[in-house]
This record gives C-alpha cells, structure tokens and sequence, in this order.
C-alpha cells in the first residue's frame, strides 16, 4: 500500500510542479479537488499512524518516510524561490497542508483549502518579499 500511495503522491507532485511558474505547493486548487472527491478520506499515512496502536512502528515509519520525501520536496522548491530559511518554510507549509487534509477529512468541506490558502499567503509573501530585497540588495552593489 505504501508504494501505491508514494507513486500516487509523486505522479501529483509532478503535475503541479508542471503549472505555469515555479511555486511552493501549499494549500491550493488541487486540494480543494482532492478534498471535493467522493472517496477523500484523508491521508492515508494520517490515517494509518491515527488508526493503529501507536507503539506499531512501522506505521510510524511509513508515516515518517513520506512526510520527509514531501517536506524535502517543499524544502528544494523553496530554497530553488530564494528562501532565507526554506526548511522552516516548508516545514509551516507541511502543517498546514496536514491540518488543511485533517479538516477537510472531518468537515467534508473542500473550501478548507481555500482557508488553507490564504493562511499560507503571509508565508509565501514572505519568502518572495525576502527573495526581491536580496535581488534588489544585489542591484545596488
């Protein structure tokens, strides 16, 4: 099951690094059609550690596995963006991208990614503002 849920995430991962422009993925419209769909039920790695006896390893394991392939992911788009701290960075986006499928798994209400979203623009706004003073800082010399 594990490697069926990876290939299905990294097939995702691919196609939203394939979008017009380079983005840090956070919440956004893919969610929110995940969310949207009949059998959403959640992540299955959440899931699979939230589910079974918490002393099973190898859930956790699994768990952990693809939470360090993603935020690794995340952390290589944000550096690449010109983050001055792209590991934080992903890791505040990685939890709200987990709080986002957590919500929207319990409400059924695919607008959480909406919210997500917006909660997330600070953060990115941030790391972009951060990116054109250090471009800006670099003209004046």
């Amino acid at each position: 099951m594990a490697r069926m849920v990876h290939r299905r995430h990294g097939r995702r991962r691919r196609r939203c690094a394939g979008q017009a422009g380079a983005h840090l993925p956070g919440p956004g419209e893919h969610d929110k059609s995940w969310f949207a769909e009949e059998r959403f039920y959640g992540c299955p790695f959440i899931n699979a550690v939230g589910e079974h006896d918490k002393d099973a390893k190898q859930f956790r394991n699994i768990a952990l596995k693809h939470k360090k392939i993603v935020l690794g992911h995340i952390e290589k788009l944000a550096g690449e963006l010109g983050s001055s701290e792209p590991a934080v960075l992903a890791h505040q986006l990685g939890l709200l991208i987990d709080g986002a499928i957590v919500a929207a798994m319990i409400s059924r209400d695919p607008g959480v990614a909406d919210t997500a979203a917006l909660t997330a623009g600070p953060l990115l706004g941030q790391s972009k503002s951060k990116k054109k003073r250090a471009a800006d800082q670099l003209e004046a010399v």
